[in-house]
């Protein structure tokens, strides 16, 4: 938790969760614990869970990535000005967390829904010998609070090394409803970082 873009306190969830026989759901309770920068409990509570799996994409089969690793990425949303430098982590089961190059575009129908983005969660599967396809999620706040997503669906392809990787996305910003309310696209270029334990 932050204050004045500080690092400020902490807070702690511990949740009991219960799969449907789908495997598509879940249900649970949650402790919630609120602390300060020392991590002392300044204020607990309980919650209720409740998540639903998204459906990553149809027109893939999923296979382990070979782009592993932590990403310096540059994204240029067409019709904006300059890219927007950010940082994502690919595991190698294809999982995908991505911190957000910027706020949402300055357009009406986004601003109306969400001012500030969060963090991104998604998968990345391999579609060819060096293509691959993405799809993830964006929360997006207005005065704090979650109210709207962007869905980011794109496909790369990576030089001959596998350090480098370039695409092209489609960008959905959604109210909290999943109504779309404005969609653009967006050009990505990625170098792969140095990180222990790399080929």
């Amino acid at each position: 938790m932050r204050k004045a873009g500080l690092v400020n306190g902490f807070q702690r969830a511990r949740e009991t969760l219960v799969l449907s026989e789908s495997g598509d759901e879940y249900t649970g309770h949650a402790q919630v614990d609120f602390l300060d920068a020392n991590w002392n409990v300044i204020l607990s509570t309980t919650s209720d869970a409740k998540g639903t799996r998204f459906e990553m994409s149809h027109e893939v089969v999923a296979q382990p990535s070979e782009r592993k690793g932590v990403w310096e990425v540059k994204v240029q949303r067409l019709g904006s000005s300059p890219p927007g430098l950010g940082l994502n982590l690919i595991g190698e089961d294809g999982s995908f967390s991505f911190e957000s190059p910027g706020p949402p575009p300055s357009v009406p129908a986004v601003q109306a829904v969400a001012n500030e983005t969060g963090p991104s969660y998604g998968r990345m599967v391999q579609t060819g010998d060096r293509a691959s396809r993405l799809v993830f999620y964006t929360v997006m706040w207005k005065a704090g609070l979650v109210n709207g997503f962007e869905r980011v669906q794109g496909n790369q392809v990576s030089s001959e090394s596998g350090n480098e990787f370039a695409g092209r996305a489609q960008l959905d910003f959604l109210d909290a409803s999943w109504t779309v309310v404005f969609s653009m696209t967006s050009e990505v270029k990625a170098i792969r970082l140095e990180t222990p334990g790399q080929d």
